[in-house]
Parts: C-alpha cells; structure tokens; sequence
C-alpha cells in the first residue's frame, strides 16, 4: 500500500548557526524546555519563559525537581520555532549555569517581565539560566538568508 509522498529534501539544508545568530534568534518569550539531570536521569521539561538580557529566566514551585537539580551541575534550555508544513525551522541549545532568584532586588526586576506560568497554582520560584554558551541549526532553502 502506497502513502503520501515524501515531501523533497533537495532544495532544504541544515545550517548550524553562529552564537550571534543563536542570540538574535532567542525570542523575548516563548516556551521552551529545561534539560537538568535528576534522579530519573536525563529531563526535559517544558516551560514558558521571557529573555532578560542574555538570560533565560522562568517560574516554576519551589519543590521542582529543577530546583533541586541545579547544585549537579550545567543546565541547558531548548527553544524551537517549527514549521512543519514546510519542513523547516531553527532550534537553539543554551547552556548554563541555573539560579534561583532570591535577592530582593532581582526579584523586583524580574517580577515585571510578564512572565505568567501556564499552569495553574502558585508557581512563585524564579530561576535564570545565565547562558555561558548557546548553539544552533537551521533548516532552511537552499540559498536562503538565515534571518
């Protein structure tokens, strides 16, 4: 039995983008997923978030797993912007160090970065991945301009 046709490939290619490029793109909110090892292993969890600055920062409970994560080490966040119609889109990789907001000072500032959780609930704990590296692909046309 014959399926759909498989779209062409010919006229896409993957680039891998610049830091530069990677930082550009980093929208000012969005979701996104945290990627943390715990006691399960690898996790990724999704999550909205906004751009302040270079860094990422998102709200979550104070007993989240990711809460607890960040003393194991780098903390990575992953943002995509697909189009699957076409079969195109980027995906960028940050990586960094995570913190949880607490000085008083910061948290006046980052209280007024309309960042709303989704979900419901008290979700009154702010973390900022402070991005220490960020990459990045593209699949685009042949050709075409990266931006």
């Amino acid at each position: 039995m014959n399926g759909p046709a498989e779209p062409s490939r010919a006229s896409r290619e993957a680039l891998s983008l610049t830091a530069e490029e990677c930082r550009a793109l980093l929208p000012r909110a969005g979701v996104g997923r945290v990627v943390f090892v715990d006691v399960r292993g690898p996790v990724a969890i999704p999550v909205n978030f906004v751009r302040d600055g270079g860094d990422i920062v998102f709200r979550t409970v104070p007993w989240a797993s990711v809460v607890a994560s960040r003393v194991a080490g780098p903390v990575s966040f992953e943002i995509d912007d697909l189009d699957h119609s076409q079969r195109m889109g980027w995906s960028l990789l940050a990586t960094g160090e995570l913190n949880v907001i607490d000085d008083p000072r910061d948290l006046r500032h980052v209280e007024l970065l309309d960042l709303w959780p989704w979900p419901e609930g008290p979700r009154d704990r702010y973390l900022r991945l402070e991005v220490v590296t960020i990459t990045g692909r593209r699949v685009t046309f042949a050709g075409s301009p990266t931006d």
